[in-house]
């Protein structure tokens, strides 16, 4: 018998719970099978499905999925602040719309995650200040050389 080290298959954990009886057990089994994909594609913190989220909560009307302008302007708003771009967020929207349409109660993960991932506002002020810095060294070498010093 040789010994072998365990390794682990994936990188997630899967939630496991007893069997319940009845109905109640189909639809803890579902409900189980759903936190499993959400935890194998977003996390949740994660800008999309945090928007998806607030986006799902911003609907109103049942099936016609209705989201008032400035519901739409708040979204994408806190949207940008997460690092995603005007056009992700009202995709991220227009899914969660969809599937509130169709009676789902909550977007696929899968379309969600067909979405690039947003930056963090960290990395885009690091770039500013980056552009800042070369120009301002392209600047001072320009006018070196203009006026010959």
């Amino acid at each position: 018998m040789t010994d072998r080290a365990i390794q682990p298959v994936a990188g997630y954990l899967r939630l496991v719970h007893d069997e319940p009886a009845g109905h109640a057990g189909e639809a803890a089994r579902r409900a189980t099978a759903r936190e499993n994909r959400r935890a194998a594609t977003l996390d949740p913190d994660d800008a999309r499905w945090i928007v998806a989220s607030d986006a799902a909560r911003a609907i109103e009307g049942g099936r016609s999925a209705i989201l008032r302008p400035e519901s739409r302007r708040r979204l994408i708003a806190s949207a940008r602040a997460r690092g995603l771009r005007e056009f992700e967020a009202n995709l991220i929207i227009a899914i969660v719309q969809d599937a509130a349409r169709r009676g789902h109660s909550e977007p696929e993960d899968s379309l969600l995650a067909m979405i690039p991932r947003g930056e963090s506002p960290e990395a885009t002020t690091g770039r500013m200040l980056a552009a800042v810095v070369l120009g301002a060294a392209v600047f001072v070498a320009l006018m070196v050389w203009l006026l010959g010093a």
